[in-house]
């Protein structure tokens, strides 16, 4: 009986440490687990706050304004041709100043109290090439600085867009400054005729040219007769062009100057100088050589195209 009953302690001993045994590797299992667990949250906390952080760095580069870049931004209808980078800067300031001083209207107080000098502007051009946020830095007063906020917003009315500024071979947000003088010597009563190529082209007319038909002719014209390029066919090309024609006295027409806001190309501009079909202008009860503006045109003007006064808006 007492080994029966030492065989019996030893075998609830074993048994309490195999218990035992199991019960450690279960624990130990449990552990690992719950190690490789929390380890696994650590890690994916790490990796979604970097992830939320380069978003936020993302965003706040979105919404950096830069003041020097590798490229500034350059008014529209240069970038075709082959140029230096001089030359297409020179050729896009130009464009630019041909635009601003020919959209200007002296204000009538300035006038009056001879105020003259220079209004400081400055504007950003965004990523797509668009003037936002233009404000004044430098008034000279008498509504001087007013009008030239106005033609400047006027370049977004008019769906202009600059070629925009570049950093590390990306478009970027960039602040211009435009200096824009008031001289009154400047703004000197134009005189009632200009020589081009030999022949007089009168300024002051007792009758202008105009299509024939009218304005709501030229519009059906323009909607029936005016093609889309083929050349632009597949691609999603749209914009305008500027400029002004020279109205012989037989009605013929010649190209005087343009500027392509777009860079459209040829192609456009061809389409558009085909139109021919104009009544002269006259002075006492004679046909002259006149100067007429050439209207906006753009993409959707190929075909249909609306009337607006003496503009032509697409």
């Amino acid at each position: 009986n007492h080994y029966n009953q030492r065989s019996d302690t030893i075998s609830e001993a074993i048994q309490s440490l195999q218990s035992a045994k199991r019960y450690n590797q279960r624990s130990d299992s449990i552990i690992t687990m719950l190690t490789m667990r929390s380890l696994l949250l650590f890690f994916t906390t790490i990796l979604l706050s970097q992830s939320l952080f380069s978003q936020n760095k993302d965003t706040e580069l979105d919404t950096t304004i830069f003041k020097v870049v590798d490229e500034m931004p350059r008014f529209p209808g240069c970038e075709v041709g082959v140029m230096t980078r001089d030359e297409r800067k020179k050729c896009a300031e130009d464009n630019m100043l041909h635009f601003i001083y020919s959209n200007i209207t002296y204000p009538d107080s300035a006038r009056f109290h001879g105020t003259e000098g220079r209004v400081v502007l400055r504007f950003v051009i965004d990523e797509k090439g668009q003037v936002n946020d233009a404000q004044i830095l430098k008034n000279i007063g008498d509504g001087c600085g007013e009008e030239a906020l106005r033609v400047v917003n006027l370049m977004r009315e008019k769906n202009i867009f600059w070629r925009p500024g570049i950093t590390n071979g990306k478009a970027v947000k960039v602040y211009f400054t435009l200096p824009v003088k008031f001289e009154l010597k400047d703004y000197t009563p134009p005189v009632p005729y200009t020589i081009y190529h030999g022949d007089s082209i009168y300024l002051q007319l007792d009758k202008a040219a105009e299509f024939e038909g009218g304005q709501d002719a030229l519009a059906t014209f323009l909607e029936t007769e005016v093609e889309y390029p083929e050349s632009g066919l597949d691609s999603c090309w749209s914009g305008s062009f500027k400029g002004s024609l020279l109205v012989r006295k037989d009605g013929s027409v010649e190209l005087l100057e343009t500027i392509d806001f777009s860079n459209l190309g040829s192609d456009f501009l061809f389409e558009i100088i085909n139109i021919n079909s104009f009544m002269p202008a006259s002075t006492h009860s004679s046909n002259i050589y006149s100067k007429l503006g050439l209207p906006l045109i753009g993409k959707s003007s190929f075909g249909k195209t609306l009337v607006n006064g003496s503009n032509l808006v697409p």
